[in-house]
Parts: structure tokens; C-alpha cells; sequence
């Protein structure tokens, strides 16, 4: 063989070799990708086999065995807030319902309060007395109606309003607060006379009470206005002294029962017997 043949020869089979390790080199990294990513792949296959679809169970009482359920979007509906409670109404001799879930029978009240020398030193108590009653009452054409009557002297009685003067509780009380003590005699048949004529306002068809508030000293006869008012129907007739000094005899033969007629610390008795009446509890 020529040098130059030899040459030759030498050349290529340095050109071959190169190209074979070009190529082993390359092979060796493919084969390393390759088996990475079978890895990986491998890996996933795996975790998706064994991996659990989520389900919701859901049971039955005649079954007892569990199925799953696919879950489902579930829609919630917004509960009411809404707390007042429907009024239901009727007119005279039945409950009236309202909101507040308190009972109310429609009645009249005809408060007569003495305000004569006699009662100075306890006026205000009988104030007292009589502000604990018109707190609670619910006025209104079908509910409470009260009148006010306030005397001393044989002609010094006052009609502070009629039944129908007000229908607002905060506007009644302002008016009571207003009443000032009138001093003078006490003649309690001409206060009853004037009551008479009073209660030709009242309503025929609901009950009707008539509340004295005295001493029970009079110097008049009251004896024969008192049976008219006690003869009026629909109608109960009560005397209440605040003051342990006082003629119960007297008021007694006025309203024409003794269980009528509250003295002292019975008179929380009586406030709470009317206030019984005003709720229907009685």
C-alpha cells in the first residue's frame, strides 16, 4: 500500500470513529430521556389507578348498604327574617292580638278623681295610682278608650276629656301630667251627676268601668246618682281609697258591694284585677 493510500485510510477510519462516538453519545442521552419520561408516565398511570373518585353518600332507610352519589351543586334559599307577627283583629267581646303578643279587650274607663282639700297630702299618690293604669292601656276605636273626670267643691268638677279625646297613649299621659291639684269641699254626688253625664259617650257595646278615687267624705248625698250609674248596663262601678283614712261605709253603699270598694294597700288589688280585665285575664 502507497503512503498516499495509507493516508487515505488513516483518515477515514478517524472520520468513522468520531462518527461512532457522535453517535453513542447521542444514543446514551436519549436512552436516559426516554427512561425519565417512562418513569414519570409510569408514576401518573399509577396515582390515576389508585386514586378515588369523590362521592357523597347518601343513604335510605329501607337499604342497608350506602350508595355513592356524584355530588350535585345544592341551591340555598334565603330564610326570612322577617319577625312580626300577623295582627288578627275583632271588634268587642273577643281578643285582639298585635304584635307585641299581648291580648287586649276592648273596654271604657271613667276615672273620678277627687282633688279636694281632704286629699292633698295624698293626691299625687292617687296620680301615681292612676298612671300605672293608663300605661298599659292600648287606645283605639275597637281597644281602650278613658275618660277623665276631677272634682272637689259642689261646683268645682271638671271633665278633663271625653272618651274619644285621644287615641294616642304619650299624648294622654301628657294631658294626665298637666292635671293640677284643685283643693275645696268634697261633694261627691255633684261629681257622680256630672259623671252621668259623661258616660252617655261611652260605648253600648263593650264593657264599661267606672273608677272613684276618694276619701269617702262627702259633704253631699251621692246616694241616688250612684244607683243611676250602677243601674247603666255593661257597666261595673269601683271605689278605691289610697289612704287607710277613709269612710269605706260610705263608699260602699256608693258602688253596692263591699268586694268593690279597695282601701290602702288593697288598692294594688284592684289595680291589678282591672289591669287582669284590660288583658283578658279575667
Amino acid at each position: 500500500m502507497s503512503a498516499a493510500d495509507r493516508a487515505k485510510f488513516e483518515a477515514t477510519s478517524v472520520s468513522t470513529t468520531e462518527k461512532m462516538l457522535t453517535t453513542s453519545k447521542f444514543l446514551r442521552k436519549r436512552i436516559r430521556t426516554t427512561t425519565v419520561s417512562d418513569i414519570l408516565l409510569q408514576k401518573v398511570e399509577e396515582v390515576s389507578t389508585t386514586r378515588k373518585p369523590f362521592f357523597r353518600k347518601s343513604s335510605t332507610a329501607n337499604s342497608p348498604t350506602t350508595t355513592p352519589t356524584p355530588l350535585t351543586t345544592t341551591t340555598f334559599k334565603r330564610r326570612s327574617t322577617s319577625t312580626t307577627k300577623p295582627i288578627r283583629r275583632k271588634l268587642f267581646g273577643a281578643n285582639i292580638q298585635n304584635g307585641d303578643d299581648k291580648a287586649i279587650c276592648p273596654m271604657d274607663l271613667l276615672f273620678i278623681l277627687d282633688s279636694s282639700g281632704s286629699v292633698q297630702t295624698f293626691y299625687e299618690d292617687q296620680k301615681k295610682f292612676l298612671n300605672e293604669f293608663l300605661s298599659v292601656i292600648e287606645l283605639g276605636e275597637n281597644a281602650h278608650r278613658v275618660a277623665m273626670l276631677q272634682f272637689a267643691g259642689n261646683k268645682m268638677h271638671k271633665t278633663e276629656w271625653p272618651y274619644d279625646a285621644y287615641n294616642n297613649t304619650m299624648e294622654l299621659l301628657r294631658a294626665f301630667n298637666q292635671m293640677r291639684h284643685i283643693t275645696g269641699t268634697t261633694y261627691i254626688g255633684s261629681a257622680l251627676n256630672s259623671a252621668i253625664r259623661v258616660l252617655e259617650g261611652r260605648r253600648r257595646d263593650v264593657p264599661n268601668i267606672v273608677l272613684l278615687l276618694s276619701d269617702g267624705f262627702s259633704q253631699d248625698d251621692a246616694s241616688f246618682p250612684a244607683s243611676e250609674i250602677r243601674r247603666l248596663a255593661n257597666n261595673q262601678f269601683y271605689a278605691v281609697s289610697i289612704t287607710e283614712l277613709s269612710n269605706r261605709d260610705y263608699l260602699t253603699n256608693l258602688v253596692g258591694d263591699a268586694d268593690r270598694v279597695y282601701v290602702g294597700p288593697e288598692s294594688e288589688d284592684l289595680k291589678n284585677t282591672i289591669i287582669d280585665k284590660l288583658r283578658c285575664r279575667a
